[in-house]
């Protein structure tokens, strides 16, 4: 399967799961929906570019493949 695809389906799973943990907070209940949604689209988002560095040949050396790890890791995090 191609490594853009694999990034979008894990994405879209771990952003769902992202989203689903808003129910523990009651204030944000009413919202959900629009909560799980947007944690999907982001987490897709985010394993596009995963997918994306995945594939490109310059990310066979150490420094290149390190940046490309931790760069959507970082961006998940900053866009929550």
């Amino acid at each position: 399967m191609n490594k853009i695809v694999v990034g979008l389906i894990l994405g879209a799973v771990l952003g769902a799961l992202d989203g689903a943990s808003a129910w523990f907070y009651p204030e944000v209940r009413n919202v959900i929906a629009s909560i799980m949604v947007g944690s999907t689209i982001k987490g897709m988002l985010v394993g596009l570019l995963s997918g994306w560095f995945a594939r490109r040949p310059e990310c066979t050396s150490t420094a290149s493949s390190r940046w490309a790890r931790t760069r959507p890791i970082t961006a998940a995090f900053a866009w929550h």
